[in-house]
């Protein structure tokens, strides 16, 4: 059965975040779905699946679903909820499933921001989720390296007092 254009729409769903997150601090994460076809969207309900994954092999699985309403071309409607995470790892987004609400003989593409397709189970936003001692350790790490550059500095300046340069 060749599907039509006019049976067809598509979703495009952004997400907005951070990069890198820390254990214990909450953040806000925004979705946003764009109506990027030809045809008004009638509206679905999308499961998206969020894995707190880790090295240790503690995974977890939240599911959270969202009710997209009907959207006009060009149309986007945007949700913004606040997690905070337990564990440190990576913290991968992907579509879990939908249920269509009034596409009984239409079928949903749905796209990345760059207007690829996303297919069901696919991952489609990774964020980093750090210890608060992983974060205490970069911020040493960045001290040393500012503390070196400041050395090096002092030592050139003396070179050139001297003139050794």
């Amino acid at each position: 059965m060749k599907i039509t254009n006019s049976e067809m729409h598509h979703l495009k769903l952004e997400v907005i975040s951070p990069s890198t997150i820390t254990v214990d601090q909450e953040f806000k994460i925004t979705f946003k779905f764009t109506n990027a076809g030809s045809n008004p969207f009638p509206g679905m309900i999308l499961n998206i699946r969020r894995i707190w994954a880790n090295l240790d092999a503690n995974n977890i699985h939240v599911d959270r679903t969202f009710a997209v309403e009907k959207l006009e071309l060009k149309e986007s409607y945007e949700t913004t909820f606040s997690e905070k995470p337990r564990i440190d790892g990576m913290l991968l987004f992907y579509l879990h499933g939908f249920d269509p609400k009034a596409l009984s003989k239409s079928h949903v593409e749905f796209l990345r921001p760059n207007n690829n397709p996303l297919k069901l189970g696919s991952i489609f936003h990774v964020i980093r989720v750090q210890s608060s001692e992983e974060k205490s350790q970069n911020l040493a790490n960045w001290l040393a390296v500012i503390a070196l550059g400041i050395l090096i500095i002092f030592q050139l300046l003396d070179w050139y007092l001297q003139g050794v340069l």
